[in-house]
């Protein structure tokens, strides 16, 4: 072998533990994202299961009672009163006022 060959060799293996190196160090990034994103998840399927559970009991919950029918806007419709009229004063002429118009 030659030592010119040798030494290509040496600098290729040296590369590639190099790229070695740089790929393990990049998988364990990505293995460390993925364990932070499967936590974020499961945080996330807690929370959902939760607004599950108060929708579900919203939704069986009864009704709101109706509200209170407010009092009508107008006053109620009341029968007419009989207008007033006064006694008429007495005639100065007697008890019997019309007497001479009347034929008995």
């Amino acid at each position: 072998m030659d030592p010119a060959e040798t030494d290509n060799i040496k600098r290729a293996l040296a590369n590639q533990g190099a790229l070695v190196t740089k790929h393990e160090t990049t998988l364990r990034q990505v293995v460390d994202n993925l364990q932070q994103l499967a936590t974020g998840i499961t945080d996330l399927g807690g929370r959902m299961d939760a607004i599950t559970g108060q929708l579900t009991a919203l939704a069986h919950a009864p009704p709101p009672p109706p509200a209170p029918v407010p009092p009508p806007a107008v006053a109620p419709v009341v029968a007419p009163r009989e207008p007033f009229i006064p006694t008429p004063a007495s005639h100065p002429s007697g008890i019997r006022p019309f007497h001479h118009y009347l034929i008995i």
